[in-house]
């Protein structure tokens, strides 16, 4: 078991891989990612956090916007993998009520899309609380690395010499 003892230490733990993660990826365009980072917190205020993700969705072509989609999904239905990496509380799963086991059938939408459309206002607002802190903590950590050498940049650079 790991030494993080609440959730917002999980959250930061989960969010500084994942954008180191996202950093070393040759699939996802960098400033894409830290511009996605900055803009989808205020998606999920303007428009919710379902249309928000949705529109993320939408835009396969996008790797940032499915980097982001995807750490979303990873966070708020977390595998039980992830809850043991990172010490998560178990009621992460959103008081046992997004549990990815009782997702229904696949139908090609994101798991985490699917399963918002089934439930009620309350919990829909404790998942849009916590995606919005994860948001935060995402772009705060995108902003860390902003200053430092882009890797893909340092690649690209090394290859011309």
């Amino acid at each position: 078991m790991s030494d993080i003892f609440n959730l917002a230490q999980a959250r930061m733990r989960y969010a500084l891989d994942e954008v180191e993660k996202t950093r070393a990826s040759q699939q996802v365009v960098w400033k894409e990612y830290k511009a996605r980072c900055n803009g989808l917190g205020a998606e999920i205020m303007q428009n919710g956090l379902h249309q928000a993700l949705l529109f993320c969705a939408a835009k396969r072509k996008d790797a940032a916007r499915q980097a982001l989609l995807q750490q979303m999904q990873d966070w708020l239905l977390p595998s039980a993998e992830l809850g043991h990496k990172y010490g998560l509380p178990t009621w992460l799963h959103i008081a046992g009520v997004l549990d990815a086991a009782t997702l229904p059938a696949d139908d090609g939408a994101p798991r985490l899309l699917r399963h918002l459309q089934t439930q009620n206002m309350q919990v829909y607002m404790q998942v849009t609380r916590e995606a919005l802190a994860l948001c935060h903590v995402l772009q705060r950590f995108a902003q860390a690395f902003a200053d430092a050498p882009d890797q893909q940049a340092q690649a690209a650079e090394a290859a011309h010499v």
